[in-house]
Parts: structure tokens; C-alpha cells; sequence
């Protein structure tokens, strides 16, 4: 080995201090996580309700159309049996 061999081996990935060691994630990073997780798995579901809702919505304005198409020809038909009733006879 030659004297410049000692420099090498100091750059070589994981040739760092042996006491560094890595540290456990604190309590408090624990619970900020679990909060982090929680709150996105609300969200989805919030999402999931806002999707059905307007799955419903439309369903409801699709029906609310065609009922009032419905009574749409019914007035009409209603409005020509007045005026056929009332025309004074030729």
C-alpha cells in the first residue's frame, strides 16, 4: 500500500466516523406523521363524498329536466283544450 492509500479509503462511501449513528425519529415527529396521514386519508374521503354528490346532483337535474318536460306537454295540451273550448262557433 502506498502513503496516498489512507486518503482513498476516506472517500470511499460509508468510511465516515464509526459513531455516527442514525437517529430515531422523536415522539413528536411520530405523532406530526400520524396527524400527516390521517388528515390525507380524510381528504380522500372528502373527495370520494364530493364525487357522490355530484353524481347525485346530476342525477337529480337529469330528473327535474324530464319532469318538467313532462309537464311542459301537459300545460300545452291543457292550454289547447281551453282554447278549442272557448273559440265562439262558426
Amino acid at each position: 500500500m502506498g502513503a496516498g492509500d489512507g486518503d482513498a479509503r476516506a472517500l470511499m462511501p460509508g468510511a465516515g466516523p464509526p459513531d455516527v449513528r442514525i437517529a430515531k425519529p422523536s415522539a413528536k415527529l411520530a405523532q406530526v406523521r400520524d396527524t400527516a396521514q390521517e388528515l390525507a386519508r380524510q381528504a380522500r374521503a372528502i373527495r370520494a363524498d364530493g364525487r357522490r354528490n355530484a353524481a347525485i346532483a346530476q342525477e337529480v337535474c337529469r330528473s327535474l329536466a324530464e319532469q318538467r318536460e313532462r309537464l311542459r306537454i301537459v300545460f300545452a295540451a291543457i292550454d289547447e283544450q281551453r282554447r278549442t273550448r272557448l273559440r265562439p262557433p262558426e
